[in-house]
C-alpha cells in the first residue's frame, strides 16, 4: 500500500534517477527549438547546442558565422516531440501550445572557433509537462527532506527543472583519459561536445582533481564507449576527486591513442584526442575549450548516454518503447 501511495503522490514507476540507454537505439527522441524575443520564427538546435553544467545550467549553442542570432541577449529553448509552429507566447518568446517543456536563458558570452560562433547561455527559468504539476509539487516536498551527501552538488527549486529539462534528450557518458606517460586518471563526463570537426567543449567542476588534472598535462583523450559498460562507467566516477596513479593500475582495452599514446578504456567506441588553448568559469564550473588533434573510431556498438528519470517516466506514460540499462 505504501508503494502504491508513493506512486500515486510521486508519478514516479521508475526507481533511477539517471537511466542508461544506447545513445544510437533510443528512438522518438525530443527536437530541440531556439526563439528569439520579437522574431516570429525558429530554429532548430537539437544537434548544434552542448549541455555544459548544471550550477547554473549551461548550453552553449553553434551558429553559423553568418547568423545573426547569435547577438540575441535572451532566447527560449523549446523541446518538442514535432516541428514547431508558432501558436501562443511563454516568457514574452514566441511559443507552442505542444511544446513539453521549455527553457528561458540568457547569454554570457561568445566565442569565434573556426567558422562558427559558439553562444553559451545560462538558465533563468524552466517549465515542463514530464509529470502533472500535483507530482511536480510532491516531489520538491520530497527533495527538500533528503540529506545530500558532501560530494553532491545540491539542486533546488527551478533549477532543478531546468536540468531535469536540459537531461529530457540523451546525453553521452564518455570518458576522459589524462596521463603524463607514468600516471594517469580516467573519469566519466557528461557535460561535453564537439564543435564541428575541430574544436571540442567540456567542463569540470572548479578546484576539483579531475580539472587540476587536465589543466595541469592541458592534453586529454575523450573516448565515446560501448553501452554495455554502464555499470564500469558509473563506478569510476569516484576518479573525479582522485589523484593520478600509475596508468597500469587501471584496467584498460591494450589499445593506446596515436598522437599522445594514452591508454584507451574498455568498449572504446570512438576516441578524440584533445588540446587544451582555453577556458572560463561558469558558477561550479570550468568551461574547457579544446583544439581537436587527432580522431578515431575504432569499434562498432551502440554509445552510452542517459536521461532523466522524468522524462523516462513521461516516455512510459505516453507508450514510448525505450530499452534501459538499470543499475
Amino acid at each position: 500500500m505504501k508503494t502504491f501511495l508513493k506512486r500515486i503522490l510521486t508519478g514516479l514507476t521508475i526507481e533511477q534517477e539517471y537511466i542508461c540507454l544506447g545513445y544510437e537505439g533510443f528512438l522518438d527522441t525530443l527536437k530541440v527549438f531556439l526563439t528569439s524575443s520579437g522574431i516570429n520564427s525558429t530554429d532548430e538546435v537539437t544537434y548544434r547546442h552542448i549541455f555544459l553544467g548544471y550550477k547554473p545550467l549551461v548550453i552553449a549553442i553553434i551558429f553559423p558565422i553568418e547568423s545573426t542570432k547569435s547577438s540575441s541577449e535572451e532566447i527560449s529553448l523549446s523541446f518538442s516531440r514535432n516541428d514547431v509552429f508558432i501558436d501562443s507566447k511563454w516568457k514574452g518568446f514566441p511559443s507552442t501550445k505542444d511544446n513539453i517543456a521549455q527553457l528561458k536563458m540568457k547569454r554570457i558570452g561568445v566565442e569565434k572557433l573556426s567558422k562558427v560562433y559558439v553562444a553559451f547561455y545560462v538558465g533563468s527559468f524552466g517549465d515542463h509537462k514530464f509529470l502533472p504539476y500535483l507530482n511536480q509539487f510532491f516531489n520538491s516536498l520530497i527533495e527538500k527532506t533528503k540529506n545530500k551527501g558532501t560530494n553532491n552538488i545540491s539542486l533546488q527549486g527551478n533549477l532543478y527543472d531546468q536540468v531535469r529539462i536540459a537531461y529530457s534528450l540523451p546525453r553521452k557518458i564518455s570518458l576522459i583519459t589524462v596521463s603524463d606517460g607514468n600516471l594517469m586518471n580516467l573519469f566519466p563526463t557528461d557535460l561535453h561536445g564537439s564543435v564541428g570537426d575541430d574544436f571540442y567543449l567540456s567542463s569540470l567542476r572548479i578546484k576539483g582533481k579531475a580539472c587540476e588534472q587536465v589543466e595541469k598535462i592541458k592534453k586529454i583523450v575523450i573516448s565515446e564507449v560501448d553501452s554495455n559498460q554502464f555499470k564500469m562507467v558509473y563506478h569510476l566516477g569516484k576518479n573525479h576527486v582522485k589523484m593520478m596513479t600509475d596508468k597500469n593500475s587501471f584496467e584498460c582495452s591494450g589499445k593506446f591513442s596515436k598522437t599522445f599514446n594514452a591508454p584507451l578504456p574498455i568498449g572504446v567506441i570512438l576516441y578524440r584526442e584533445l588540446e587544451l588553448i582555453n577556458s572560463f568559469d561558469v558558477g561550479i564550473h570550468r568551461i574547457l575549450i579544446y583544439k581537436v588533434i587527432f580522431s578515431e573510431k575504432v569499434s562498432e556498438a551502440q554509445t552510452l548516454a542517459h536521461i532523466h528519470q522524468y522524462y523516462a517516466q513521461w516516455r512510459k506514460d505516453n507508450g514510448l518503447m525505450s530499452q534501459y540499462l538499470f543499475r
